[in-house]
């Protein structure tokens, strides 16, 4: 079954807070490319003016510091999967 999309899943941390959250990457070839896509459009702020790699592709820092996006997980999505998918996402 051929891959289409991705679903991400983010580990957000605020302070003492953290949660996670998931998201639907459809336009990435690789798992690589749907998690930076994932963690870079969680960010506020733009790369280098207040948002941060901690480790590139896997964890990013946001509102100078404030939140830290982790990858937690990232799973393939086959054509046949995407449309149940679609419906949360």
């Amino acid at each position: 079954m051929k891959t289409v999309a991705f679903l991400v899943t983010l580990k957000i941390q605020t302070g003492e807070y953290e949660k996670t959250t998931h998201t639907l990457v459809k336009h990435a070839v690789t798992e690589e490319s749907a998690a930076t896509q994932a963690l870079l459009a969680e960010c506020h702020c733009n790369l280098d003016d207040g948002a941060e790699w901690l480790e590139k592709g896997q964890q990013i820092e946001d509102l100078h510091g404030e939140m830290i996006y982790t990858l937690y997980d990232c799973k393939p999505v086959t054509e046949q999967e995407l449309p149940t998918l679609e419906k949360f996402f």
